[in-house]
């Protein structure tokens, strides 16, 4: 049985860029009489300041709204259970064609993910995407079986041959994988059962 359990928290966003910010931007392209007298467009509409304001010192603050608030697109759990049996070559159960006979699988179960946000006005004034408000793609699990046989060729030499089977259940339908701030979502098709079937020769 395997448990894993995983948060990665966003912290210390941008450090260098807030420091500059705050050591040159918004003394000198927000806070400066120049910069708030200082036009630069053609048509005298925009500020210095306010180009510095909307296009560095609000996205940064946004941004850094986002610190110790857990990142949504990786999943927080995933557990696995595996399981074997081996017959061996003297089994009432198993013809002596399949030589050292061994069976087993295992089930597979991954939480939520997040695949977007949901959009809200921010503390600036400024639509943007909302943390509190994540879309999420559904929980998932899966069924795999592995069969194999085992060989001694001479004293020296041995072959195994196994076949696996993942997704027994054949997973196949769609799955959202994107979500607009709308709430329209991109899908995609699981890729269902998958069938392998592999040799290993030793000597």
């Amino acid at each position: 049985v395997g448990i894993a359990e995983q948060e990665t928290v966003l912290s210390n966003i941008y450090p260098r860029l807030q420091a500059y910010a705050d050591s040159h931007v918004t003394p000198n392209w927000v806070n400066s009489s120049f910069a708030q007298n200082y036009f630069i467009d053609d048509l005298g509409t925009e500020t210095l300041a306010e180009r510095a304001t909307s296009a560095i010192i609000t996205p940064l603050a946004a941004a850094r709204t986002q610190e110790g608030i857990p990142s949504i697109e990786q999943r927080q759990l995933r557990i696995n259970f595996n399981t074997s049996y081996n017959f061996g070559t003297e089994s009432d159960l198993i013809p002596s064609l399949l030589g050292d006979f061994t069976v087993g699988g295992g089930y597979r179960w991954q939480d939520k993910v997040g695949i977007g946000f949901g959009v809200s006005e921010n503390e600036f004034g400024n639509i943007a995407y909302d943390p509190t408000m994540p879309n999420y793609g559904p929980k998932q699990d899966f069924v795999d079986l592995f069969f194999r046989s085992e060989y001694m060729l001479d004293k020296d030499r041995s072959l195994s041959i196994q076949l696996n089977v993942k997704d027994l259940l054949d997973n196949d339908d769609l799955v959202p994988i994107y979500a607009n701030p709308d709430g329209t979502k991109l899908y995609r098709f699981m890729r269902g059962r998958l069938i392998t079937v592999s040799a290993t020769f030793g000597f």
